[in-house]
């Protein structure tokens, strides 16, 4: 019986702990398949987070990529690299370097003469892999910290190879982003780069100088998992510790994360099913009765508890949800699991803060687009019209139905269509930017378009289409006025220097220059204004441009100069077409302002001739028929001036001609010499040319000028001196009308003189003139009585007039005067 009972405490013991170890092997799995989830969800969280933060700072890079590849001065692109590492503190310096080994830095660092930028590993991986990169990790310059560095190519929309743009961020927030996931000395995650050197470790804590810790050197088994590249979990024993790795590769760098956790922390098995199987031996019903309570209270409670709570986690739903804390078997796991759902709480809420930011991008974008004066269309790999978006429809040319869904073809002319669909065509192919552009008639004219086409898609491509009809315009009008005279419309000097190298050659033989100077130019600019000067000049094109032939190129080269090549043109061919200009100067009405030319020519009849020489010998002809010529113009020029004066105002002919007269008497009755009194009268008669240049309001106004006015009319001195010097016949006369207005005490204008040093002929016309105008009726006043005037002369003696020369005038001139108007003179 005792037998039997052993045999059946020995078979029960058997069974219960085959049993248990049954139960143990099933929760054994159980939880090794939990830990595989946790770890393998720890390591997801881990890789987003550093994904994140990798991504955030390519994203960087990429939007400076996208500035400079349209900037190219350097202040501007300072500035910009400054403004964005001050805006991303997590880049130690932003810097850009071309292919000319030219950096521009944030920092302001500047590297020596012997510092190649091209060298650079950031450089060289950007280039050859032409897409945003990161390097490996690597030492500052301080060896303080541990940092990478993030580089982009760039290219212009040409798709031109502008240089590299990068930034060094430290890996500090990264290693200490691994470093915290720490849990336990028994559940950690690493960090290792392409080579297998460990960046981040809770176990390996570098200094400034120390040197990496390969992982070849902690585990080969563990090299051999992580160094694949790939994405997987694996059982593993580490430092004599089993469990599951967890690891995955870092998207756009060659690093790889892993996650270790152990699982002797929850089974423990070869102890436990060693204690299980010895206490069983020895009391197999203390066994069974302690193992149901502590499978109950310690395994099966906690799982079920732990299930439901586990199951009640919902995303969706409540992303604040945590497991409670429990202080049971399970406690490390459900900190795990609710630090996983801290950090997946925060990935989510990094995931909603980016997608607000990438709707106020694309809210930013659209806003941009729609402040361009541009059409945007969409279009597919056969040309077919997709969409399109525009900030004012009007731009459109055809209806939207009319060409919506439609080929390229079916909408604008074969020409243009086959430009379009090759330029779609090379942007899918080669991802560039294309450019084209076509011509339109439009009811208001010939436009002019710019068809600028991207790659959106595998499919699609973005065509921006711009009017730019008024810069081709611009540019035409610009390319003209480079060539041409903008106030007559002929060649200027710099298409004449051209076409003269362009037409020296043999089969141009015999070549003539022609020098033709405009006479008078200065004299009409000083006596009718700079608008009659340009009205002489246009006229002198019109005339050469009717004499000339279709082949002569006539250009103005100066202020009065022209030149007119005469291609395969001898001397007298060349006289002749002279001839026929100085006739058609001759025959323009010579009551309007004087045309007069001097020209001069010279031919080239063999190569050796200097072009050079041509020319000299051209300008000297001009210049000897210009000193006999241009006198005759100016004599013709001034007695026009006189006739315009009068014509404008008839009190100023009869007042220069008093004022002759009285001059001529008063130098009579000083005594003065035949040639001095024919000076005084003429001068007398041209004191007032000056007044051709004030306009007839002022010299007609019926009452007293305002100040602005006077100080018009005070000009008139110094215009005259010019006019009058310019004709040698009365260029001795400038100098009496230059000073008829001075006075004897300084206060006179233009020059202020005083006494002695204003001429004598001054002085004396002045006196006949203030008489002249006294004694003359205006608008505003009533002539003056000869001893009102007497009084007035004699009190203004000393200050304005020379008191000699009005005592002989009041003695000797006034009564002769007073006399033939029967006015006596009762103040003498």
């Amino acid at each position: 019986m005792i037998r039997r009972f052993y045999v059946i405490g020995i078979v029960v013991a058997v069974t219960i702990s085959l049993g248990m170890f049954i139960q143990f092997k099933y929760f054994e799995k159980s939880i090794n398949t939990e830990t595989q989830r946790n770890i393998i969800l720890e390591r997801n969280v881990i890789a987003g987070d550093i994904g994140s933060k990798l991504g955030n700072r390519g994203q960087v890079m990429t939007d400076a990529e996208l500035y400079l590849a349209s900037e190219t001065d350097t202040e501007h692109i300072l500035d910009f690299l400054k403004n964005l590492s001050a805006g991303n503190t997590s880049f130690s310096s932003i810097y850009f370097g071309t292919p000319d080994n030219v950096i521009v830095n944030s920092s302001g660092f500047v590297p020596p003469e012997s510092f190649d930028l091209r060298t650079r590993p950031w450089y060289i991986k950007a280039v050859a892999a032409d897409r945003l990169i990161f390097t490996e990790p690597f030492m500052n310059a301080t060896k303080d910290q541990l940092i990478i560095t993030v580089a982009c190519p760039v290219y212009n929309e040409n798709h031109e190879f502008l240089g590299v743009v990068a930034g060094d961020i430290t890996m500090q927030g990264i290693v200490e982003l691994v470093m915290n996931q720490k849990s336990s000395d028994t559940k950690y995650s690493f960090l290792i780069d392409g080579k297998g050197n460990i960046l981040a470790h809770p176990d390996y804590d570098y200094a400034a100088t120390a040197t990496l810790v390969n992982i070849q050197d902690i585990s080969e088994n563990l090299s051999v998992s992580m160094l694949q590249h790939s994405t997987g979990t694996t059982p593993i024993t580490l430092d004599g510790t089993e469990g599951y790795l967890a690891y995955q590769p870092i998207e756009g760098t060659d690093w790889t994360l892993g996650s270790f956790i152990q699982t002797d922390d929850y089974l423990q098995k070869d102890q436990q099913a060693l204690l299980i199987f010895l206490l069983t031996l020895i009391s197999s019903g203390f066994i069974f009765t302690v193992l149901l309570f502590q499978q109950k209270k310690h395994i099966i409670g906690p799982i079920l508890e732990l299930d439901t709570d586990i199951q009640a986690i919902s995303i969706e739903n409540d992303m604040s949800y945590r497991l409670k804390a429990e202080d049971d078997v399970f406690e490390g796991l459900r900190k795990s699991v609710n630090l996983v759902l801290k950090k997946t709480q925060d990935y989510f809420n990094e995931l909603e803060t980016s997608k607000l930011a990438l709707v106020t991008s694309e809210e930013r974008n659209r806003a941009i687009v729609n402040a361009l004066p541009d059409i945007l269309f969409i279009l597919d790999t056969n040309g077919v019209f997709l969409d399109f978006h525009v900030n004012n429809e009007s731009l459109l040319l055809l209806k939207k139905e009319d060409f919506m869904g439609k080929a390229i073809e079916n909408v604008f002319p074969a020409e243009i269509a086959t430009k379009g669909n090759m330029a779609i065509s090379q942007a899918l192919e080669t991802g560039r930017l294309q450019m084209f552009e076509y011509d339109l008639d439009l009811p208001d004219g010939r436009h002019c378009f710019e068809v600028r086409m991207v790659k959106s898609s595998h499919h699609e491509v973005v065509a921006i289409v711009r009017d730019i009809t008024e810069e081709k315009n611009n540019q035409i009008y610009i390319e003209y006025l480079s060539y041409h005279d903008q106030l007559t419309g002929l060649y200027n000097r710099r298409f004449y220097e051209e076409e003269l190298k362009r037409l020296d050659i043999e089969k141009n033989l015999p070549l003539t220059i022609a020098l033709l100077d405009v006479n008078g130019l200065k004299l009409t600019n000083d006596a009718f204004g700079h608008l009659a000067g340009d009205t002489l000049l246009k006229n002198v094109a019109d005339l050469l441009t009717n004499a000339c032939r279709s082949s002569d190129i006539i250009s103005r080269i100066g202020g009065d100069e022209f030149t007119i090549l005469f291609p395969q043109t001898d001397s007298d061919e060349t006289a002749k077409i002279i001839k026929c200009i100085y006739e058609a100067a001759a025959s323009l009405n010579p009551n309007t302002i004087v045309l007069s030319v001097s020209i001069g020519w010279e031919t080239k009849t063999a190569m050796e001739q200097s072009i050079n020489d041509l020319f000299i010998k051209a300008e000297d002809h001009m210049y000897r028929k210009k000193l006999v010529e241009s006198q005759s113009m100016r004599h013709q020029t001034l007695q026009l001036i006189m006739n315009t004066l009068h014509e404008k105002n008839e009190r100023e002919k009869r007042h220069s001609d008093q004022v002759s007269i009285i001059s001529k008497q008063i130098g009579e009755a000083m005594n003065l010499d035949y040639e001095t009194i024919k000076e005084l009268e003429t001068a007398g008669l041209l004191h007032d040319i000056g007044k051709i240049s004030i306009s007839e309001a002022i010299l007609n106004k019926p009452g007293p000028l305002l100040p602005s006015e006077y100080d018009e009319v005070k000009k008139h001195p110094e215009i005259g001196y010019q006019i009058l010097k310019s004709v040698d016949a009365y260029s001795s006369l400038a100098e009496y009308v230059l000073a008829h207005h001075e006075r004897m005490d300084g206060q006179g204008y233009p020059l202020g003189l005083i006494g002695d040093k204003i001429p004598l002929i001054a002085r004396i016309i002045a006196v006949a003139d203030a008489y002249e105008a006294m004694s003359s009726d205006r608008t505003y006043r009533k002539a003056l009585t000869p001893t009102e005037i007497i009084k007035e002369l004699r009190d203004n003696s000393f200050t304005q007039f020379d008191p000699e020369i009005v005592e002989i005038f009041i003695h000797k001139v006034l009564n002769k005067l007073a006399t033939a108007t029967g006015t006596m003179v009762e103040a003498i």
